[in-house]
């Protein structure tokens, strides 16, 4: 999901090239996104608050669903729309790693958190790599926006497995 945030501000500006060719809307936008990120990364930091309340697998249900709704709002082509994309994006973004280090915390507990988050972040900048060469090759054809949010949205989901078999399990993890 992390690279799929990546994915999404390297190209943003061509994926509103797609709805829109006036410079100034996109202008705008762009200024937009700028400010919703650092200014929603800020105020969701109060979201681990929703960890303590209702479990770690409520909050990766939360945040799936949020990188899904993002992801999907790319496929329809209309620009008002995309206000709230950034908006439910620039929620999402920061909270990817509040979800990976209350995940980490949780699962393993704090004696490894450093190593287990470094693995994380390690796989995640290897990963980058792919999405780099996503990034130019989506650039470069256009028309292909659509289809890579749509795998976005697959690979999403997927992560959805392991919180639906944890809280499904009989025996599942009892995560505080």
């Amino acid at each position: 999901m992390i690279c799929n945030g990546n994915f999404y501000l390297a190209t943003s500006n061509q994926q509103l090239e797609l709805i829109t060719s006036n410079q100034n809307t996109l202008n705008l936008y762009g200024e937009i996104l700028g400010i919703l990120i650092p200014t929603l990364g800020i105020v969701v930091s109060p979201l681990g608050l929703v960890f303590d309340k209702f479990g770690i697998n409520s909050s990766i249900f939360f945040f799936i669903y949020s990188c899904v709704i993002a992801t999907g709002l790319g496929v329809i082509k209309n620009l008002p729309l995309q206000i709230f994309r950034f908006i439910v994006f620039s929620i999402y973004f920061p909270y990817t790693y509040t979800v990976w280090a209350d995940f980490i915390t949780k699962v393993f507990g704090l004696e490894t958190f450093g190593v287990q988050f470094g693995i994380i972040a390690a796989i995640s900048g290897v990963e980058q790599f792919a999405v780099t060469v996503l990034v130019n090759y989506a650039i470069e054809k256009k028309n292909t926006f659509d289809w890579i949010n749509i795998g976005w949205i697959i690979l999403t989901l997927l992560g959805l497995v392991y919180p639906f078999v944890t809280m499904l399990r009989p025996s599942r993890p009892k995560f505080q």
